[in-house]
């Protein structure tokens, strides 16, 4: 009986003063990400919104790590170009659906078709991108699909409660990082 007392003694402290994130330590982090944002500090909140995304995986909490991935797409195209923020932001959306797990992924093929439809005007004769080269009609064939793809598994949506995803739609000072205002 003592062996066990000595064990819980000896690992109280571990548990407790662990440095996984709790509630209160996202929300910071998120408050750090907003005032960074305000005095127009982008690239210092990379690194903490890739914290905020290990901590949502690691915790499996799907809407915080959308809520993440939509606010570094949105610190992506800072400082470029219409042309390369673009390019950056397909190129992370693409990379990030192609390791999301199930869900996720339908959920970020989602938000990735919406955000094409918003670039449906974007037209440039020789452009090596696969949607920029493509016509009206193909583009538009080419959003469509992407949608049936995120709602292709019907059961794993249908099955999801929507008190999951509550975090992903938050009041937020800063519109910029709001995922709704995010796509368009």
């Amino acid at each position: 009986m003592k062996r066990y007392i000595w064990l819980l003694l000896t690992c109280l402290p571990i548990w407790g003063f662990s440095q996984e994130l709790k509630p209160g330590k996202v929300e910071t982090k998120w408050n750090d990400v907003e005032r960074l944002i305000a005095i127009k500090n982008f690239t210092q909140t990379l690194p903490i919104l890739a914290d905020i995304k290990a901590e949502a995986r690691r915790s499996g909490n799907q809407a915080e790590w959308v809520r993440a991935f939509l606010a570094e797409g949105k610190v992506l195209e800072v400082n470029q170009s219409e042309d390369s923020a673009f390019l950056r932001i397909q190129k992370h959306f693409e990379d990030n659906i192609r390791i999301a797990e199930k869900l996720d992924k339908s959920v970020l093929q989602n938000f990735y078709a919406l955000y094409l439809f918003s670039n449906i005007n974007r037209y440039a004769s020789k452009s090596q991108n696969k949607f920029v080269a493509k016509d009206a009609k193909g583009k538009i064939g080419m959003i469509d699909s992407i949608f049936r793809l995120s709602i292709s598994d019907v059961n794993s949506l249908s099955a999801e409660p929507i008190a999951r995803w509550k975090g992903l739609f938050v009041e937020t000072r800063n519109m910029s990082l709001n995922p709704l205002f995010t796509i368009f």
